[in-house]
């Protein structure tokens, strides 16, 4: 299946017919933990998922600098989130306290999901 370049998001353009598959998989990760969220429960498991925003990575520094300056302002927080940032969620997560998190999608991404699905408060 072909697309076309106007119908992928710029930073997203060098990953080619691959782009496909890279939001396919954040969505079902999403649903994947949602759908066995009983399951794990009834082991007296949790299950949880993270949907990472915009991380300096490899990957998106394969994209040019001006995108990536872009992508950083398109967060609350005007700034792309270093990795050591999702090692530390991660390590707390694990820690005790967190019994009755289960079956969600936690979103670490500086703020672009809340800034692009809700009319924001000024």
């Amino acid at each position: 299946m072909a697309i076309q370049n106007r119908e992928v998001p710029e930073a997203m353009r060098h990953m080619g017919e691959d782009y496909l598959y890279y939001p396919i998989s954040k969505t079902f990760t999403q649903y994947y933990t949602r759908a066995n969220t009983l399951r794990f429960g009834r082991k007296g498991c949790q299950i949880f998922s993270i949907a990472p925003g915009a991380f300096d990575t490899p990957m998106l520094r394969e994209s040019p600098d001006e995108i990536i300056a872009g992508i950083a302002k398109g967060t609350a927080l005007g700034r792309l989130g270093e990795p050591e940032e999702m090692a530390d969620f991660i390590v707390r997560l694990l820690e005790p306290g967190h019994d009755y998190l289960t079956g969600v999608d936690l979103i670490l991404d500086g703020g672009k999901f809340g800034m692009t699905t809700a009319k924001q408060l000024d």
